[in-house]
Formats: C-alpha cells, structure tokens, sequence
C-alpha cells in the first residue's frame, strides 16, 4: 500500500540529486558544441544522447528521466553490473600482476576472473528459502521447520573461515575447498 508513495518519492530524489543537475549539465555541453564551440567534447553516454536529442522523442524530457531510470532498474543486479564488476577487477589485477595479460585469452583463466568477481559481487545479494525441516547451523543457530530465511551469499563469498584470510580480496588464482563453490 505505501510501495507507491515511497517509490515516487525515491524517483523525485533521484531526479533532483542526480538526473536533473546532469541533463542540464549535458544540454549546456551540447549546445555550446551545435554553436560552435570546438574545445567542448561531448562524453560518449546515455545523457549526451537525451541531451542531444538523438531520438526526437528525448525532446520530452520526463520520457528522458523514465527511460534512464529503466536503464539503472536494468543494469542493477544483472549480467551487465557482473560484466563491468569483473572488467574492473581484471583490469585492477593485470595492473598489479601484468605477467597475467598473456592470460587474457586463456578460457580458465577467464572462467577463474568471473567466478572470483561473482564471489565478491554477487548479482543476488540474497536468496531466500523456506526450512523444510528443523535444523541446526554448524553455529548453533536453530532453525525451525517453516520459517523464511535469507542467505546472504554476499557475506558468505567473504567467509575467511572458506576463503582465506584476504576472502576481501580479489584473487583469480584463489583456491576454495571441494566441496565450496568458487561464489553464491
């Protein structure tokens, strides 16, 4: 009931934080460049093309803010935020390790860079189940037959007790035991 209001209101935050100072920003850009201006150089994103109108339809500048808004709805929690998350980690790591460009190309090294990048930021933050049964944690925690939990493969990707003393750290080369997968 109160999903509606609270998300209107998050939208009209975004808007005035975010989206607005950044249009303007973007339409002043373009406008100096179509006058003539020669030292400007647009940024090759979402906002220069709302900005610059590329689809007519941009003219109406709320259509603008809703689409850039799916977009962000879009890419939060998808393949997409996985892919830029293990391009910046790869891309982190070959600065510090760049004997392992030569690695770039090689399948399980690649396989390595993304399962390591799925462990640190995973795309569902967390997943939850209902006990089939009653049951004990390793911890001693009990959980009763019914009752809804969450698993939060976020922290469990961080487990030094599973993945070493640096779990914080990314490592393609990271070792887990048989029975752990490489991410949740």
């Amino acid at each position: 009931s109160g999903i509606m209001p609270r998300a209107l209101a998050a939208k009209e935050r975004f808007a005035q934080a975010y989206f607005w100072p950044a249009f303007r920003l973007h339409k002043e850009w373009v406008a100096k460049r179509e006058a003539g201006d020669e030292a400007i150089e647009l940024p090759h994103t979402l906002m220069t093309l709302m900005a610059s109108k590329v689809d007519p339809r941009w003219a109406d500048e709320e259509l603008a803010l809703r689409e850039t808004l799916i977009m962000l709805i879009g890419v939060v929690n998808s393949s997409t935020q996985a892919l830029t998350f293990a391009f910046d980690e790869l891309e982190t790591w070959l600065l510090a390790h760049p004997e392992d460009r030569r690695r770039v190309l090689e399948l399980p090294f690649i396989l390595s860079v993304v399962q390591e990048t799925l462990r640190l930021h995973p795309n569902n933050p967390a997943s939850f189940k209902r006990a089939l049964e009653d049951v004990v944690l390793s911890d001693g925690t009990a959980i009763k037959k019914g009752t809804l939990v969450a698993l939060r493969g976020g922290l469990a990707g961080r487990d030094p007790s599973v993945f070493g003393p640096k779990a914080d750290e990314f490592d393609p080369y990271r070792s887990v035991p048989e029975n752990v997968q490489r991410y949740a």
